[in-house]
């Protein structure tokens, strides 16, 4: 497949971004190659080599046990995660006054592949009628959402749902009758805004859920089937 991409000729689909296209029996593989994310994502590995290689720099001046040293070591990786994969790291070894030391170094060989990869990404889908450009725009959408923003529209959306219904459904239980409605959306089955149709989906689950758990002898509104 990489002889057969290398091939085909670059297209333009938007300023900075060209792809190659490479049909393959019902699949379709697009090759992409953005100026802008190779800037982004050069200056985002760039910031956090640079923070991880002076944390390392102090580190090694202090004078730490060889659990102690794991441990802040273990911290560098979890708050470096990306960078941490371009350095080669001797582990700790005891000195006789029980000080631990260790030696670290960048993989160049590591760091040369990642440049080449940064900014360009193999994409694969069965959209084979779909233009190169409008794909992209689908990688995009789907890439750049913030996990802490998808996190909200399923707070607000459906654990907001839960909690109102777990504040009036044993009044209801104890009654025996009440109703709960919820605000639906076509998205929840069409798709639109990843963010908010995902709720509306998980919403009408959790719906047909509690229709089923709550009141198994009543029949689930048709709507929510």
């Amino acid at each position: 497949m990489e002889a057969d991409l290398l091939e085909r000729p670059w297209q333009s689909v938007r300023p900075g971004v060209e792809v190659k296209v490479l049909p393959q029996e019902n699949e379709l593989y697009v090759f992409a190659q953005s100026h802008d994310r190779l800037n982004k994502e050069r200056a985002t590995r760039r910031r956090q080599l640079k923070a991880l290689w002076n944390r390392l720099g102090q580190l090694q001046q202090m004078k730490l046990k060889a659990r102690e040293l794991l441990l802040k070591l273990g911290e560098a990786k979890g708050r470096y995660r990306a960078a941490w994969r371009l350095i080669d790291i001797q582990l700790p070894e005891p000195t006789t006054e029980g000080i631990a030391s260790f030696s670290f170094a960048l993989n160049r060989q590591k760091l040369r592949l990642v440049r080449r990869r940064e900014g360009r990404y193999l994409l694969r889908t069965n959209l084979s009628g779909r233009d190169p450009a409008q794909l992209w725009e689908f990688y995009i959408q789907l890439v750049e959402i913030e996990a802490e923003s998808f996190a909200r529209g399923w707070r607000v959306g459906v654990l907001g749902a839960l909690t109102c219904s777990q504040a009036v459904v044993p009044e209801m239980l104890r009654k025996g009758a009440g109703s709960i409605l919820f605000t639906g959306a076509t998205s929840s089955v069409r798709g639109a805004s990843i963010t908010f149709s995902s709720a509306k989906f998980a919403l009408r689950g959790l719906a047909q859920a509690m229709a089923r758990e709550l009141w198994p002898g009543n029949k689930t509104d048709e709507s929510l089937r």
